[in-house]
């Protein structure tokens, strides 16, 4: 049994890929190899019966890259300035779709089992954009040819029925924790020297990219409405568009917002957990988020909207739930979450993530991987069958 994982994403900017391939590699004889994007020309060269390839982050295999990398000069920088221009970027990213529905349709002829992991079901750009429309396209394609898709809750295999109707051979395979691979050794006491806001006093944060659709205007907003002279918000991490950074920037000018936009190092993502009290992620629309399980592998509890995605990971005990839809509610969960002393409860939550530990998500994704060289062999011990979902509801994709 060989394995292509298929990620446009680097393992810096997020580990999932690196996790899993960790998770899966001792129950395989040959190595687990990693490829930026799933096209005709991998198939043509590697592609075999038997042979799985499995894809992750549909969006970024339609984002266009740099032809000579991100710092040309000369004639290579006005070539990459030509090519990622506001006529030439939505070509290329649709000639990125048509290759890859080639590339579903040869694998399909060459005896490729294609998996799909859904990450993200709408891709994070404007509503009505010609990059959500292309997403959705590629969405349509790779559910209605793939041998199998993996979903990291039963809730978004609801969605996926009912958007796409895709019903068959959706697996649900839970999100691993973080725990041991970022560094954890910073005391709570130096980590708030560190970023420089009192040891005794109350500590929300956000950590994450910094992008629109996390609803960060909500959260400064929110947490300025408090006025509690003993509580502060830090907000770190990459901006995603740099208009938006400066815009948050501008929000962040209160004495007790510590505002660190830019990439964060693996050793510095202790800091901010081990100085939080609790970790806020106010977001607008979401998929999956590996930025709760995140912030519970450090045994940080966390504030987030009622989503059934969050509900089945913050109980009582790990944070407090808001509803969305009513105003005010972030506003109230940031005051719900003050009085509570939460950090002993740290070790206890570090126990609960415990359960999505990779080194059992593996023999779950063993057992995807067999039933797609085997079918008539079911999973056994792992994944879990999103099926039975009605047939024909929603959607076809």
């Amino acid at each position: 049994m060989q394995i292509t994982l298929f990620a446009n994403v680097s393992p810096k900017m997020n580990p999932y890929i690196a996790l899993l391939q960790q998770a899966i590699q001792p129950y395989c004889e040959e190595k687990v190899m990693v490829w930026p994007r799933f096209s005709p020309g991998w198939v043509l060269r590697y592609g075999r019966a038997g042979h799985i390839a499995h894809i992750h982050w549909i969006e970024a295999h339609l984002r266009p890259r740099p032809w000579f990398g991100p710092r040309p000069s000369g004639y290579r920088y006005l070539i990459n300035r030509l090519g990622s221009n506001r006529l030439s970027r939505p070509v290329r990213a649709a000639i990125l779709l048509v290759k890859l529905a080639l590339a579903l349709t040869l694998a399909r002829w060459m005896g490729v089992r294609v998996v799909y992991t859904v990450h993200n079901l709408q891709a994070h750009h404007e509503p009505g954009s010609f990059y959500v429309s292309l997403n959705r396209l590629a969405n349509r394609l790779v559910f209605a040819w793939a041998d199998a898709v993996h979903v990291h809750s039963r809730h978004v295999a609801e969605v996926v029925a009912q958007s796409y109707g895709r019903t068959r051979n959706v697996f649900v395979i839970p999100h691993g924790n973080y725990v041991g691979w970022y560094p954890n050794a910073v005391s709570r006491a130096e980590a708030r020297l560190r970023l420089g806001v009192p040891g005794e006093d109350f500590v929300y944060l956000f950590l994450g990219q910094i992008a629109p659709y996390k609803g960060l205007e909500n959260l400064v907003e929110s947490f300025v409405s408090l006025d509690d002279p003993s509580a502060w918000l830090v907000i770190a991490g990459r901006v995603d568009k740099a208009d938006y950074g400066a815009h948050i920037a501008a929000m962040a000018r209160h004495p007790r917002v510590r505002y660190r936009p830019g990439f964060v190092p693996d050793e510095d993502v202790q800091v901010y957990f081990n100085a939080a009290d609790v970790a806020v992620f106010p977001y607008q629309k979401i998929t999956t988020s590996g930025s709760i399980l995140l912030a519970l592998s450090f045994g940080c509890p966390v504030i987030a909207p009622s989503f059934p995605l969050f509900a089945e990971l913050v109980g009582e005990e790990r944070g407090v739930l808001y509803d969305p839809t009513q105003p005010q509610a972030l506003g109230l969960a940031l005051d719900e979450a003050r009085p509570v002393d939460w950090h002993p409860l740290g070790p206890s939550i570090q126990a609960w993530v415990r359960r999505f530990d990779w080194s059992l998500i593996g023999t779950q994704w063993l057992d995807l991987y067999r039933s797609l060289i085997a079918p008539e062999s079911l999973p056994t011990m792992g994944p879990t069958r999103a099926n039975p979902v009605p047939e024909g509801n929603g959607e076809k994709g």
